[in-house]
C-alpha cells in the first residue's frame, strides 16, 4: 500500500532538490520540498524549504551556512517567511578546538531586534578523539543553566557501547536512560561498512509543536521508531512494523505535549540509534 515517497534530483553528484509525497486519491500529492544551493567547494550554502498550499510550493523556512578556513560549520541563520518577508528565526554558531573537533554549539533567538541566547551545547573527547561527553545547557535568569547530560562510553575497538542520559536536579546530575549496546563477532572496521540504516537530526529541532523525524533505510526490515521523555517513558510509537529500504520521514510531536528534552530511539536489523530533540514552547 502506497504512503509515503521522496523524490530526489540531482546535478551531476550534487543533491540540489528533495520532494515529500503522500498517497492521497489514488495519486502522489506534494507536501513539501528542499532546496538546496551549493559554493564553488560543493558545500551546501542555503537551504530552502518549502511547504505545498493551494495547488503551488509556497516559502516557509531557510537556512544560511557559512563555513571556517577548514570548510566546517561555523555559523547556521534560520529565517522564517512571515508577511512576505524573511524574519530573522535562530542563529547557530560553532566553536571548534585545534583538532577540528566541534566543542561548542551557541544558539541565539530573534525577540524584539535583539538575538537572545537560548541554549548552548558543550562537547568533549577522549585521547582517541571520540566524542564521550555533551552537555546541554539553557540561559535562564542571564546565566547558563545545566540541563541535560550524555556520556558515551567505548569498547577496546572504537565502538559506541554505553550511553547514558542525566538530567540535572537539585544542584547534581542524575542518571535517567541507559543503552547498551551489543555486536557481533565483525570486526569493528567491518561492522561500519555495513550500516543498516541513518537517523537523520530532526527538523526543526528545537521544535515547537512539531518536528519532522528523518532515516534512510538501506536494507529493508523491521523497523521500530519510538519518542521517550526524559523519564525513560514512551512518548509515542513514531514506526514499528517492516519497512522497504528508501528514505523517510515522520511527523513528531502535538500542541498538548509539555517543552523538554525528548529522545528518539530507532532499531532495525540488529541495530540501534538515538537522537534529541528539544520542544520549546
Amino acid at each position: 500500500m502506497n504512503y509515503e515517497r521522496e523524490r530526489s534530483i540531482y546535478d551531476g553528484e550534487l543533491l540540489t532538490e528533495e520532494i515529500n509525497e503522500v498517497w492521497k486519491d489514488e495519486a502522489w500529492a506534494s507536501v513539501e520540498k528542499t532546496i538546496y544551493n551549493y559554493n564553488h567547494d560543493s558545500l551546501v550554502i542555503m537551504e530552502q524549504y518549502y511547504l505545498y498550499d493551494s495547488g503551488e510550493f509556497v516559502n516557509y523556512e531557510q537556512i544560511s551556512i557559512t563555513y571556517n578556513e577548514y570548510a566546517l560549520p561555523a555559523e547556521l541563520l534560520g529565517e522564517v517567511w512571515a508577511d512576505s518577508l524573511w524574519i530573522n528565526g535562530f542563529l547557530e554558531t560553532m566553536t571548534y578546538d585545534g583538532q577540528q573537533n566541534l566543542i561548542e554549539v551557541l544558539e541565539a533567538g530573534w525577540q524584539d531586534s535583539l538575538w537572545l541566547n537560548m541554549m548552548k551545547r558543550d562537547f568533549a573527547y577522549n585521547d582517541l578523539g571520540k566524542l564521550y561527553l555533551e552537555t546541554l545547557q539553557m540561559w535562564q535568569d542571564s546565566i547558563w543553566v545545566n540541563y541535560m547530560q550524555a556520556e558515551t562510553n567505548y569498547n577496546e575497538a572504537g565502538d559506541r557501547e554505553i550511553e547514558v542520559i542525566r538530567v540535572w536536579m537539585m544542584d547534581d546530575w542524575y542518571d535517567m536512560l541507559k543503552f547498551v549496546l551489543y555486536y557481533d563477532e565483525m570486526p569493528s572496521s567491518l561492522v561500519a561498512q555495513t550500516e543498516t540504516f541513518n537517523l537523520l537530526s530532526c527538523y526543526p529541532n528545537p521544535f515547537n509543536s512539531q518536528t519532522t523525524v528523518s532515516f534512510h533505510l538501506v536494507e529493508s526490515g523491521q523497523v521500530s521508531l519510538k519518542a521517550y521523555d526524559v523519564a525513560g517513558r514512551v512518548v509515542t510509537v513514531l514506526a514499528n512494523n517492516f519497512l522497504n529500504a528508501g528514505y523517510y520521514s515522520i511527523p513528531f510531536g502535538n500542541s498538548q505535549m509539555p517543552s523538554g528534552v525528548y529522545f528518539l530511539r530507532m532499531e532495525s536489523n540488529g541495530k540501534s540509534e538515538v537522537q534529541k530533540a528539544l520542544l520549546l514552547k
